[in-house]
């Protein structure tokens, strides 16, 4: 079968804003160039409007000298939204918190979407951030 290379690229525009179900894809435990640490997402869109895209986020959990970063909160909304609120972790054992957040993958959880706009300067197109992460009620 012959093919347009481009037409398998699919489409990088944003999501509309809104709130979307989604299910958890994958996480990957990595550092940021910034020296930080936490982990990369990637959550399916299955609401029947725009089901399949993948909506991309990182959660930082750990600052460049080890604490716990400042952002840790969205973190702790992701775990909440995914697992429930009966979770504790030794947020200082990067293991079990790695463990907690991988018992995420193949959730279901719904997301709050805002669109990021162009940044010129920068050079980063319009782009999807997720402003909040919910329980499926």
């Amino acid at each position: 079968m012959k093919m347009r290379i481009k037409d398998l690229t699919g489409s990088f525009t944003p999501l509309p804003e809104g709130v979307y179900e989604v299910s958890v894809k994958e996480v990957k435990q990595t550092e940021y160039n910034s020296g930080s640490s936490g982990f990369t997402l990637q959550l399916k869109v299955e609401s029947e409007e725009h089901n399949g895209r993948v909506i991309f986020d990182n959660l930082v959990v750990w600052s460049d000298d080890g604490t716990l970063s400042g952002a840790a909160f969205r973190w702790a909304n992701f775990i909440v939204a995914c697992l429930g609120d009966d979770v504790e972790a030794e947020m200082s054992d990067m293991d079990a918190v790695t463990d907690i957040t991988e018992a995420t993958t193949g959730k279901h959880l719904a997301v709050e979407v805002t669109v990021e706009p162009e940044d010129k300067n920068s050079g980063y197109k319009a782009r999807n951030r997720i402003k909040n992460f919910m329980p499926l009620v």
